[in-house]
């Protein structure tokens, strides 16, 4: 049981992790891209 509830946990980790990076990419994403809307349309 305790082998399986640490997969279980690291799993969920990992989930979590992509989860995190999935969201500074996308944070990233549309925290960057008006600015270079705007350093182009100057």
């Amino acid at each position: 049981m305790s082998i399986k509830s640490k997969n279980k946990t690291e799993i969920y980790a990992l989930f979590k992790g992509k989860e995190f990076q999935l969201f500074i990419y996308k944070f990233k994403k549309s925290g960057t891209e008006p600015y270079n809307q705007n350093k182009y349309n100057t």
